[in-house]
């Protein structure tokens, strides 16, 4: 028996120094060779290049990888990993060979994303086209102390990140992860598919925009943009079909300059809204814009955000000691947002008449996208405006002595449009904006 042990023993230390020998003289032969078939497999994959430094194994079921770097096709940088460590469970492979990768650490892992002028993300086609829409991996990938670099044109920002994704779930995958917003933390959690079907929420005390002013003013043409979002909870969730948006925040002391057609118009925002089922509610929004402070009350229902149609918005706000009330929707027609508004005791300055104020009651159809109004009104009729009004005559014609009546002729010339749209007349003699219904047979009298 003790021959018999001996033999046991002898066999043992004889196999542990194989394994020794082919751990430290073998597989960093074959570890070596496997890079750069690594680094040219990964080009199947992406528009531009991998590199990986060096691959330590120790014969465990950890390996160790140093100094990966990606970059695009004009190599600039995507990623740089320092250091990557693969976990392996070889017993999971009996369920898959991709399930004996059993997890992945980035330690310190950098990311770029760069937008340039076209407004066009760098990663936005990194990925060349698959058919497969699966993600061989069932393991869990942890962040650790993570940079994520964004660049656009006027500025330059770096937010430390971790967390981790797990993919357990496969084809769903689970995020956990905290991002760095100056002193503030943002927190993303959810379940969601690589083709975004799923849900995520979003949370964060404090967002100050003043950090992010080069932003604002490269992509929506807002200067000095300040102000914080505070409490912001959002909840996103796709089920395939529909997308859904849930949530609340609080816009503090939000201004800038907005750049509207060559003009500059100084705004500032404070208030809360809320979404539920996608449907935006203000209660109350207070503006100020260019001196004039406006009080909103209202919702947008943004019932289907992949049919514009879908898209309407109503309710109510003060301004010019009087109140305005709209009710519209976005016009697939004219390309742009339409809407009835009621001006109830509405003082304002119009530019023809700088030196007077102008009263506004009645109700007008109102056009968002000003390039659309002329084509609108000529495709379909929906509204005649007349300004200076109090210029009108009783008849047309040199001598004045043609046609019957210039006001009732042009609210007879709307006859035949739809019910509720309306003639316009713009009258400084009253310093009061009126306008009619169709119906309405009677003169305007200054």
């Amino acid at each position: 028996m003790l021959k018999g042990r001996n033999l046991i023993i002898a066999i043992v230390v004889a196999l542990c120094a194989v394994y020794y020998s082919f751990v430290t003289n073998v597989a960093p032969k074959y570890i070596k060779q496997m890079i750069p078939v690594a680094e040219t497999m990964a080009q199947d994959y992406i528009h531009g290049t991998v590199k990986i430094g060096e691959i330590h194994w120790g014969g465990g079921l950890s390996a160790e990888i140093k100094d990966i770097v990606v970059k695009d096709k004009g190599q600039k940088d995507i990623a740089v990993l320092p250091k990557t460590v693969v976990h392996l469970r070889p017993w999971l492979a009996l369920g898959g060979v991709e399930k004996a990768l059993a997890g992945i650490e980035l330690f310190k892992p950098e990311v770029f994303l760069t937008m340039d002028l076209e407004k066009q993300w760098n990663l936005q086609h990194f990925l060349k086209p698959s058919d497969s829409t699966e993600t061989p991996f069932y393991g869990l990938l942890e962040v650790k102390e993570g940079l994520l670099h964004v660049e656009m044109p006027g500025g330059k920002w770096t937010f430390p990140v971790s967390g981790e994704v797990n993919g357990g779930a496969n084809p769903k995958f689970a995020v956990n992860a905290k991002v760095k917003s100056g002193n503030d933390d943002v927190q993303l959690q959810g379940l969601i598919t690589t083709t975004g079907v799923g849900s995520l929420s979003l949370k964060t005390a404090s967002v100050d925009l003043a950090n992010y002013a080069a932003a604002a003013q490269f992509l929506e043409n807002i200067k000095d943009n300040s102000g914080l979002i505070q409490d912001l909870h959002l909840h996103w969730n796709n089920n395939g079909e529909r997308v859904q948006i849930d949530g609340a925040g609080k816009l503090k002391a939000v201004s800038g300059k907005l750049l509207v057609n060559g003009a500059t118009h100084n705004f500032k925002v404070d208030g809360a809204i809320s979404v539920i089922n996608n449907v935006i509610t203000l209660k109350p929004l207070d503006l100020d814009v260019d001196g004039h402070k406006l009080s909103v009350v209202g919702e947008a229902d943004l019932a289907d955000l992949k049919n514009l149609e879908a898209i309407t918005a109503k309710g109510t706000l003060s301004y010019g000691d009087g109140k305005v009330a709209f009710n519209g929707g976005y016009n697939e027609a004219v390309k742009a947002f339409l809407a009835e508004i009621d001006f109830q005791k509405v003082k304002i300055a119009l530019p023809s008449m700088p030196d007077d104020a102008v009263t506004l009651n009645g109700e007008i159809a109102f056009v968002a996208d000003v390039k659309e109004i002329s084509k609108f009104c000529n495709e379909n009729n929906v509204t005649l405006i007349v300004d200076e009004a109090h210029r009108l005559n009783e008849k047309s014609g040199l001598f004045q002595n043609k046609g019957e009546n210039q006001i009732k002729e042009i609210i007879n010339a709307s006859k035949n449009i739809p019910t509720k749209q309306r003639s316009l007349f713009l009258s400084k003699n009253s310093q009061t904006f009126m306008c009619t219904y169709l119906n309405n047979r009677g003169s305007i009298k200054n």
